[in-house]
């Protein structure tokens, strides 16, 4: 006895034969269809909770280097005949512990670069970022050429006050 296929109406008005979603293919397509939100699901909730900040960037980004601190100065500005003058403080990140050891050992010269590049900088650029940037550039700069084991990576200002 061979069974014969009879069309079924659907919800839509369509004609469905019923052998066509018999018990294993329906089985199968909700299987997939689970599996494939399964998937999804996890990409997307894997993507989010992984963000820019959490991905490493570069070594100096994840480790900074030792850092040398040195006390705060006092100069005359620039160009104002003693009449202003600026309060500093200054940070070096250095790429080598040799490095910090080595500016330790010749702190008095470092100080004296960092003083006479605070104190010959203008009133003008000092009030403006890409001025106080260039003076960072000129102290590790000069640091650079006092350094034999290693280099200064960055300059920080810990204060910075004009009067």
């Amino acid at each position: 006895m061979a069974q014969s296929i009879r069309p079924l109406r659907s919800a839509q008005g369509a004609f469905v034969s019923k052998k066509a979603f018999g018990n294993g293919t329906a089985k199968l397509i909700i299987a997939l269809v689970v599996l494939g939100l399964g998937i999804g699901g996890g990409i997307y909730f894997g993507l989010r909770e992984l963000t820019p900040a959490d991905m490493p960037k570069s070594k100096s980004a994840i480790a900074p280097g030792p850092i040398q601190e040195f006390d705060s100065v006092v100069v005359n500005v620039a160009g104002t005949n003693g009449e202003r003058y600026l309060k500093a403080a200054v940070a070096l990140e250095l790429t080598t512990p040799q490095a910090k050891r080595e500016l330790e050992v010749r702190k008095a010269e470092a100080r004296d670069i960092i003083i006479s590049q605070l104190s010959s900088m203008p009133l003008g650029k000092l009030q403006i970022e890409k001025g106080r940037d260039e003076l960072k550039q000129g102290i590790q700069r000069a640091i650079n050429d006092l350094l034999m084991q290693g280099k200064v990576e960055r300059v920080y200002f810990t204060e910075f006050v004009i009067q």
